[in-house]
């Protein structure tokens, strides 16, 4: 599901093209995963390598608590198998867009959720 939202799709004339589209193809979405309970792989926060197509430990530990106290009580993200994260770069996109890169990144990021659902 991961390599389904942000992963290289094809390679070709010495471009990455991902699965999903971002303006001025610039990518300032960056992947979390925090996995609670996933087969084959201990409960913790990763990052999502694009370039490498695999997931980095960043820290180990079960964070459905702080989830949920960040997603203002939704009780959902404690219990969770596990939940995406997305953040943004913000100044991979503004160097070339200033302000309207915020307008963007939502686009970027609103692609991005869609093709995981």
């Amino acid at each position: 599901m991961i390599w389904a939202t942000q992963g290289i799709t094809l390679k070709a004339r010495g471009f990455d093209f991902r699965a999903s589209p971002s303006a001025g193809a610039l990518y300032p979405i960056e992947t979390y995963l925090v996995a609670n309970r996933v087969e084959e792989i201990p409960p913790g926060f990763y990052h999502y390598d694009v370039r490498e197509t695999q997931l980095t430990l960043l820290r180990e530990g079960h964070f459905g608590p702080e989830l949920s106290q960040a997603g203002l009580g939704q009780g959902m993200l404690e219990e969770a198998a596990c939940v995406f994260v997305w953040t943004a770069i913000v100044g991979r996109s503004k160097w070339k867009y200033r302000e309207r890169a915020y307008r963007y990144i939502y686009m970027d990021v609103g692609h991005i959720v869609k093709r995981s659902i």
